[in-house]
């Protein structure tokens, strides 16, 4: 399936990474379904069936051993259909946004509730500090890695255009610069709550 076939809409989204190198990545994807379900309660929860372009950063820690400024991530991942004519590559989220920043600033808050959580753990089990310093140093490692698996996914779906935008809008030669104020702002609001 080529790029000019697929008629999907394009979104930003955030990805988990369940690798080694655990955390949540911002990354276009093709959506196929949105579905609404409703409670008894009058409330309601929307759910996308998605498919990630590079959803697997095992290939790209491979890569990134062998090579550092490799540019390639491996055949992008099209959205495959089974004999029963069902996707069979598709994930279920619960959300997609408009904007890269929209989806960056979620998925800061992911990974450092997810730090939060094992420090927590850690801090509830008695950790010597030597272990929580480990847990920090491994965090910062994931992070690293994490963020150039996302700003590599980045570089190679400029072509795919979400809707709404006229252009790529990530600013990948001051990609550092934009996630630190998302970070900061992000950071200030959270301890506002």
């Amino acid at each position: 399936m080529k790029d000019n076939e697929i008629k999907y809409p394009i979104k930003y989204a955030v990805m988990e990474i369940p690798d080694s190198a655990y955390g949540f990545v911002v990354t276009k994807c093709y959506v196929l379904e949105d579905t609404i379900k409703y409670f008894s309660n009058g409330g309601k929860q929307e759910y996308y069936k998605v498919v990630f372009p590079y959803p697997n950063i095992s290939n790209y820690k491979k890569k990134r051993e062998y090579d550092a400024e490799t540019k390639s991530l491996g055949e992008r991942n099209y959205p495959r259909y089974d004999m029963f004519n069902q996707v069979c590559n598709a994930c279920v989220i619960k959300d997609v946004f408009d904007s890269y920043n929209e989806a960056y600033a979620i998925a800061t808050i992911r990974n450092r509730d997810h730090i939060n959580d094992l420090h927590a753990r850690l801090f509830s089990s008695g950790s010597s500090e030597t272990e929580k310093e480990k847990l920090s140093l491994k965090f910062d490692r994931d992070m690293a890695i994490c963020e150039s698996f996302e700003r590599l996914i980045l570089e190679n779906t400029k072509d795919m255009i979400v809707e709404g935008e006229k252009e790529n809008p990530v600013d990948l030669e001051n990609y550092e610069g934009n996630r630190e104020l998302i970070r900061i702002y992000v950071n200030s609001q959270y301890r506002n709550m």
